[in-house]
């Protein structure tokens, strides 16, 4: 891209790539990990993300989540991902996808080269939820069913989430967890979640003029 010569935010270089592999690990003690990219072929070698020379757009990517406190493993689809390198942050856009039928997640964000601090964004619009979500579940919650508009905003630090706000507007929702199941015609409102080295914060506004705020101090 000669644009470059005239302007200091292009690249000087833009590839193009399809079919390749993306894993996101989260160890046992709960930090998260981008392990890189390289070919789908078991044995090929990944390169770090810290290695991309300017722009690149993938199509038909898949995605891995590994998280090895629940031993559980996912597999997702991306098309298309357009991820950009400026030598200290990487910021990345695309669709995510769990199956050829399901719908699309929105989902958007920046790193630092190291993936240890960054933000990330994922929303959807009129979703049937449940069904995308299925066999996903965080901790001890599923779940269920629930259709509507959704976004999620997560910061991260050191490799660990320390604050997330949520904007909901789902119907029919229901959640499975160690007590059974929980149901809500609607669910509609703004959740925040910070957490410092020795106090967390939850505060919520609904609709109606509704509010609440927690905190928790160790």
């Amino acid at each position: 891209d000669f644009g470059a010569l005239l302007w200091p935010s292009r690249h000087w270089i833009n590839l193009r790539l399809s079919g390749l592999k993306l894993e996101l690990q989260r160890d046992v003690h709960g930090a998260w990990h981008v392990a890189g990219f390289g070919s789908s072929r078991p044995g090929a070698a990944t390169i770090s993300l810290q290695d991309l020379p300017g722009n690149l757009l993938l199509g038909d990517m898949e995605l891995g989540i590994t998280d090895a406190r629940s031993k559980r493993h996912y597999r997702l689809r991306v098309d298309p991902l357009r991820i950009s390198n400026n030598g200290r942050r990487v910021r990345f856009a695309g669709l995510l996808y769990r199956s050829a039928e399901g719908g699309a997640v929105r989902m958007g964000g920046q790193f630092a080269a190291d993936a240890r601090t960054g933000h990330l964004s994922v929303g959807a619009a009129a979703m049937a939820l449940g069904a995308w979500a299925r066999d996903i579940d965080a901790g001890a919650y599923a779940l269920r069913r629930a259709s509507g508009d959704f976004g999620i905003w997560l910061d991260w630090r050191d490799g660990r989430p320390n604050g997330l706000t949520a904007r909901l507007d789902l119907r029919d929702v229901q959640v499975h967890g160690p007590g059974g199941m929980v149901a809500w015609p609607t669910l509609r409102g703004l959740w925040q979640y910070r957490r410092e080295a020795d106090r967390m914060q939850v505060r919520y506004a609904g609709a109606g003029h509704s509010a609440a705020h927690v905190e928790i101090s160790r």
